[in-house]
């Protein structure tokens, strides 16, 4: 059985901002459109070092998730340095 999108999301978004060693808190709900479904993930991200630059990328990265596509990553709450950054991102169901 396929670990849940939700956890091979935090580990590839944990992979995109290397260096990253802080704990990652997060949820899903399903999420549909008339011709999509799929979910939207909210992650919190507390404590560890994020790199400025891997965060500035993290909106156009190319994720890889078998079965899912990441069509949108926002940065939702980014709080002064060393404090926790929300974001929202977007799977929809792929071939």
């Amino acid at each position: 059985m396929s670990r849940p999108v939700g956890d091979r999301l935090v580990r590839a978004v944990r992979a995109a901002l290397a260096g990253f060693d802080g704990p990652i808190e997060a949820t899903s709900r399903p999420w549909a459109s008339i011709t999509f479904t799929g979910a939207r993930h909210r992650l919190i991200l507390a404590g560890g070092p994020i790199d400025d630059a891997a965060l500035g990328a993290l909106p156009e990265h190319e994720f890889t998730l078998a079965g899912h596509i990441v069509a949108d990553v926002a940065i939702i709450d980014e709080r002064a340095r060393g404090g926790a950054l929300e974001l929202e991102i977007l799977t929809i169901e792929g071939d």
